[in-house]
């Protein structure tokens, strides 16, 4: 297993994804710069490779939006790699993750290599 790259850290925010043409909101037991873990609602059934969209709100006008992958799932809880990310959503994601952190100092040196090659950035 590859070594992970950038710090997770607990967190319980709702999120919408969006997969398989259905939307389902969801609680994360943790987040990362790239990537969050959730609790796959009873009845969905997502599998490793699938492809959705994930909508983080924090306020009315402030949303994170990514596109991510299913990247593995038991059958309790799913884990979505990020894929691209709205450059507008990059800073609140970085925020959320930063302020969760045992070690927010550790977090800032992890942003010497972005995390998302700027061009799958599109539109999200």
């Amino acid at each position: 297993m590859p070594h992970r790259r950038r710090s997770r850290v607990e967190a319980h925010f709702r999120a919408l994804v969006i997969c398989r043409g259905q939307e389902f909101e969801v609680w994360m037991h943790n987040l990362s710069l790239t990537g969050m873990k959730f609790r796959q609602p009873d009845e969905t059934i997502l599998s490793a490779g699938d492809v959705c969209k994930v909508r983080i709100p924090l306020a009315d006008d402030v949303v994170v939006r990514a596109e991510a992958t299913v990247a593995r799932t038991d059958e309790h809880l799913a884990a979505l790699d990020f894929t691209a990310i709205d450059p507008d959503s990059y800073p609140h994601l970085l925020n959320m993750v930063r302020y969760a952190s045992e070690n927010p100092d550790a977090i800032e040196k992890e942003q010497l290599h972005i995390p998302f090659d700027e061009s799958a950035s599109k539109d999200i």
